[in-house]
């Protein structure tokens, strides 16, 4: 993950989601083009390279952090787009995990009506 970071900034490439440590990691992109300024945020779920205050790796997925955070920016900003990383690399199906949740779902809409 560290030499990935490094070789981005070593080659002018701006990147979004990773850090040193989850500080880094969940940190936005700001971007200005003219008079128009817009922060990218990027998190993934379950993934196993999620950073923490000791280690680097991606920004994890957290709701909380993420209403607090967009609340905050978008003040200063013009947009806000985030970027959600989820599911399992190279498998072409819903995780067991998945359709679990899409059960509970389902369940909830037909209790609602």
């Amino acid at each position: 993950m560290l030499d990935t970071i490094k070789n981005c900034i070593d080659n002018n490439i701006l990147c979004v989601g990773a850090g040193r440590n989850i500080v880094e990691a969940v940190e936005p992109l700001i971007l200005t083009n003219g008079n128009q300024k817009v922060a990218i945020i990027n998190a993934c779920e379950n993934e196993s390279s999620v950073a923490t205050m000791e280690m680097p790796g991606a920004a994890p997925l957290d709701i909380i952090r993420l209403y607090r955070q967009i609340k905050k920016i978008r003040n200063e900003v013009d947009k806000v787009i985030c970027i959600f990383h989820g599911g399992v690399e190279h498998y072409q199906f819903p995780t067991p995990e998945m359709k679990r949740k899409e059960s509970i779902d389902s369940l909830q809409t037909q209790e609602r009506t």
